[in-house]
């Protein structure tokens, strides 16, 4: 069998950083490891996130920690106390992660540490090769990703998959330039998206298995430029006691398998106010079967 071999960039999958509790990612990887299983596509995908991928989320969310320390007296279960010395909130944090990633079947690519590939860093930081940017007064931009890309190609070395899939949101340095250099180098290929919906089609193309997801994306678009998205969605709005009055754009559609879908209806562009829509696929028609606000 030939494995589909997925990684996910720290953008595509951040977690919560004010969740010093427990440790989960975000919901749109909850949803693609849903949307695997759906599909009884486990033992074809493997998903994978670099190591250097969780050192940055655990540093995140413990200098956000340390920022808002005083919140922790809303958590009857942790004492302030408990958590004064760094140390020992990392180590905590460090626990959940762990435990995440054993229950999610996540595997974690180590970062390689042979020579070449430091060299190759340094190559990119000196010659600032995609993804290593380092402008503007930004020296070290792209350095974790360099390091995430480098560690992409070691692993794709050892194993014998031949499809490879990276989600980003970060469009500007994962190009398709890249894909080509992963080609060249590893003989493979890799493809690099920026919306989880095209790599959930791509995946159940690659499966011979029949895909929604651009009959879908179209037909969203389609009720978008027409106006009618508005009245597709009132009735949810009125459950919820919302109020709409224009929708600026849509995006990220994604399938949630079983016919289900969803997608972020924006009202506010410079405030990032959306909806999150959830429908379901019946004859070719979308139902509206739930929607949330998200701030």
């Amino acid at each position: 069998m030939n494995v589909i071999e997925i990684f996910f960039d720290t953008n595509a999958i951040r977690p919560s950083l004010k969740n010093y509790v427990d440790f989960h990612l975000n919901n749109a990887f909850s949803d693609f490891v849903d949307f695997i299983g759906s599909k009884d596509l486990i033992e074809n995908c493997s998903i994978n996130i670099c190591q250097i991928v969780f050192l940055e989320i655990q540093k995140q969310i413990t200098d956000e920690f340390y920022k808002n320390v005083e919140v922790l007296r809303y958590f009857p279960s942790i004492t302030e106390d408990s958590y004064k010395r760094e140390k020992e909130f990392i180590v905590h944090l460090k626990e959940k992660i762990d435990e995440y990633v054993e229950n999610n079947h996540i595997n974690i690519i180590k970062i390689p540490t042979s020579e070449e590939s430091y060299l190759k860093i340094i190559d990119r930081a000196v010659n600032k090769k995609k993804p290593f940017v380092g402008d503007k007064g930004d020296s070290d931009k792209g350095f974790k990703d360099a390091i995430q890309w480098d560690t992409i190609i070691e692993y794709s070395k050892q194993v014998s998959s031949e499809h490879f899939i990276l989600i980003t949101d970060n469009k500007s340095d994962f190009d398709s330039t890249l894909e080509k250099e992963f080609r060249d180098i590893t003989e493979k290929n890799i493809k690099i998206f920026t919306s989880i919906g095209e790599a959930q089609d791509y995946i159940l193309k690659i499966n011979n298995m029949h895909s929604n997801y651009n009959f879908v994306n179209k037909l969203i678009g389609k009720m978008f430029a027409e106006g009618t998205l508005l009245s597709f969605v009132e009735d949810k709005i009125t459950e919820r006691e919302y109020e709409i009055d224009n929708i600026e754009s849509v995006d990220n559609v994604v399938d949630l398998g079983n016919n289900l879908y969803e997608f972020n209806l924006y009202v506010d562009d410079e405030h990032q106010m959306f909806y999150t829509v959830e429908c379901q696929l019946i004859d070719d028609t979308l139902i509206n079967t739930d929607i949330i606000i998200c701030l």
